[in-house]
């Protein structure tokens, strides 16, 4: 109890550190695979909501997408929602991390933005109707 007491509310980022206190406290109170998952269907569908409303990019939502498939299911691509996210993923592995990007030339980047761009001009629909699904399977009620 003094710990939540003694939590900054105010702090940046205090929502994800909020969530992370609750999930420990909740797994030394309950725990096991229930609190395990409970915490998975909060995060995929707080990343399918931010892919949706466009706080994550693109490609970054479809990483986490995929990523959290691959921790609870491991195989993704029997899953009709994740395995879109999982094609995104696949697909996009040639562009490179924001570290190697501060490297590039201007020209290189003018080609990865388009080469991002065209990915998602090909997925975009399906990526949003399965967003919109994982919400729908995963959401608590």
């Amino acid at each position: 109890d003094t710990v939540l007491l003694a939590f900054n509310y105010q702090a940046p980022n205090a929502e994800i550190g909020l969530r992370q206190l609750i999930k420990q406290i909740y797994q030394e109170l309950q725990p096991g695979p229930e609190t395990d998952t409970l915490f998975w269907r909060l995060d995929v569908t707080d990343a399918a909501t931010a892919f949706l409303n466009g706080g994550l990019r693109f490609i970054d939502g479809a990483n986490r997408l995929c990523y959290l498939c691959e921790v609870m299911q491991g195989n993704c691509w029997n899953d009709p929602d994740f395995s879109v996210f999982c094609l995104i993923t696949d697909q996009a592995d040639f562009i490179p991390s924001a570290a190697i990007r501060a490297g590039l030339s201007e020209d290189a980047l003018e080609r990865l933005k388009h080469a991002e761009t065209d990915l998602e001009a090909v997925h975009r629909s399906k990526a949003v109707a399965a967003a919109r699904q994982l919400i729908e399977r995963f959401q608590l009620s």
